[in-house]
């Protein structure tokens, strides 16, 4: 693990990308965010291609928090990827949704998802919701911030 818990964000659209990145960053808990805009590029980041090369830079994440519109819309070629290299079995990854669809829990966990979360409208909720998901997933309790 890195000194710091390192949080990968992926999703298609900057803006949630941004709300997320504040979330993380307002939970005051000490970690660090990547994004990246999408799946396919996250697949690239894991492979180490390209900028993502070198590995003190782009380390391997603890937490990867997988942002979609709805449910259905899951990315498959990352679950997929990830379930092929089993020497990445130990990252962690959460699902994150603008939508309440439907979500059957047992089928998302075959995919590797650990978690389903409704990510909320409003900063002060998804910054709760961004805290929760370190202290669940991360157990961050000796990387308080110091107030």
């Amino acid at each position: 693990m890195n000194p710091k818990p390192l949080v990968l964000l992926v999703d298609e659209d900057e803006n949630n990308i941004f709300l997320l990145r504040r979330a993380f960053s307002s939970t005051r808990m000490l970690c660090e965010t990547i994004e990246v805009p999408g799946t396919e590029e996250a697949i690239r980041y894991f492979e180490g291609q390209g900028l993502y090369a070198d590995r003190l830079l782009h380390p391997f994440p603890d937490l990867v928090i997988l942002s979609v519109n709805a449910p259905e819309e899951i990315r498959l070629d990352l679950l997929a990827w990830l379930h092929q290299h089993r020497e990445l079995s130990h990252i962690r990854v959460v699902l994150v949704s603008t939508s309440a669809g439907a979500v059957d829990l047992a089928d998302i966990r075959k995919l590797g998802i650990i978690d389903y979360q409704v990510r909320p409208n409003d900063s002060s909720n998804l910054t709760r919701l961004a805290k929760d998901l370190l202290t669940k997933w991360l157990n961050p309790d000796a990387h308080l911030a110091v107030s």
